[in-house]
């Protein structure tokens, strides 16, 4: 027992030693760690401030020195100058009216801080929703590479000896062209290549807010030259000559749709269109029966109602400019095209809401290109309200005039290899 006692007291004594050195140890690590930790802190720190010191144009954690700005200050000349009128590179050019009481240099400074804002929030939208794939930075390399080879023989020094007149080296060309990398990802990343991401939203509100932008109508067409005889499947038809009767017949419905659509929109008389009237006479005449249950999407500069103009122009014009609940008559003489007998008649207009997840149905001809036209809007959207908070700082104000700066057509990344 005496024995027993004795060595666990020597044992106790060893341990309370370990203890101690475990201690001592982890002081010491935690010590080391910690004083790391506060010397990356401080270096990041530091270099974070000589960075935002540096910087011309910063927005959150994306900002852009002076040699960068040159860059897309020379850049952003010559894009300019692209698309003016007669547009040439000389004072009295810039000191000319570009209308709205500002002259082309003015508006250029103008919208030179606005092409800069939107690099700036592109590159931070880029990064918040995606990052450079291996793909991606081989991409920009490859690119940079061929640009440097075409116009420097593949030298460094010799590229910043030419394009040293424009205020920017090697390395800002290729921080540039990083960020126009990004840029121009920045929307196919939040949307999709083609919008499919507001799609895919199926809570959101975004792709029925933009779908109200559209006018939605239903259109019956009554001819008076032909009818159409429609197949067994209903999916085409041969056009047949009306007969005398069959000519006055519809002349007189036509007279009587117009008056019940004039009570109506009058509100006079005793009998009056209604829906399900213009839901009966969708059945029947010239009118298309794909379009039946989804109707007419119509707004300008979208592929189906631009291709839908060429030959119903009339019945556009008069469908934009009426209010939901409305309904019009509009008289066609639509000359003969590609051996088809035209049309002459006249069309019914009712304009009704747009109909949720119309967006949604991918043979619809007059919403074919929906998405990538909403995405467009909220991109540009989202560009403009975050722009208004990307901030130039006293280095730009005090130094950048893209006016001055010398227009550059050869140093760029055109296209992406």
């Amino acid at each position: 027992m005496a024995k027993s006692k004795e060595k666990s007291k020597t044992d106790s004594v060893v341990d309370t030693k370990n203890n101690k050195r475990k201690s001592r140890f982890l002081t010491t690590f935690i010590c080391i760690f910690l004083g790391v930790v506060v010397i990356f802190a401080a270096t990041m720190g530091f270099m974070i401030g000589v960075r935002n010191a540096r910087a011309y144009v910063r927005y959150e954690n994306v900002t852009m020195d002076e040699g960068v700005v040159n860059f897309f200050s020379s850049r952003f000349k010559d894009l300019y100058l692209d698309r003016a009128v007669s547009g040439r590179d000389t004072e009295e050019f810039w000191a000319s009216d570009a209308g709205e009481g500002v002259t082309h240099g003015e508006k250029l400074e103008e919208e030179f801080r606005g092409y800069l804002s939107e690099i700036a929030v592109a590159n931070r939208l880029f990064y918040r929703y995606s990052k450079l794939t291996v793909a991606d930075e081989e991409c920009i390399a490859r690119s940079i590479k061929w640009l440097v080879d075409f116009r420097a023989g593949g030298s460094i020094n010799k590229f910043n000896e030419m394009v040293a007149e424009y205020g920017f080296d090697y390395d800002d060309f290729v921080t540039a062209t990083e960020m126009l990398y990004k840029a121009e990802k920045a929307k196919a990343v939040i949307y999709g290549p083609r919008g499919e991401n507001l799609a895919a939203d199926t809570e959101g509100t975004q792709c029925m807010d933009y779908l109200n932008n559209y006018t939605h109508v239903a259109l019956v067409f009554i001819s008076t030259q032909y009818r159409n005889e429609w197949n067994s499947t209903g999916t085409s038809y041969e056009q047949v000559r009306l007969n005398y009767v069959e000519r006055a017949e519809r002349e007189a419905e036509i007279e009587e749709i117009s008056l019940l659509i004039n009570n109506y929109m009058e509100g006079v008389g005793d009998r009056y269109i209604t829906t399900d009237d213009f839901e009966r006479f969708l059945s029947g005449y010239e009118c298309d029966p794909a379009m039946k249950e989804t109707g007419y999407y119509f707004r300008p500069g979208t592929e189906g109602t631009e291709a839908f103009s060429e030959r119903f122009l009339p019945v556009v014009e008069r469908a934009l400019e009426m209010e939901v609940g409305d309904y019009a008559r509009v008289d066609l003489n639509v000359a003969p095209l590609d051996g088809d007998n035209g049309f002459v008649g006249s069309c019914f207009i009712y304009k009704y809401d747009a109909q949720w997840g119309a967006w949604l149905d991918e043979d619809n001809p007059f919403l074919s290109d929906f998405l990538p036209l909403a995405a467009d809007y909220y991109y540009a959207e989202s560009l403009n309200i975050l722009g208004k908070e990307v901030l130039f700082t006293k280095n730009y104000d005090n130094k950048i005039l893209c006016v001055s700066s010398p227009r550059n057509n050869d140093f760029c990344v055109r296209t992406w290899r």
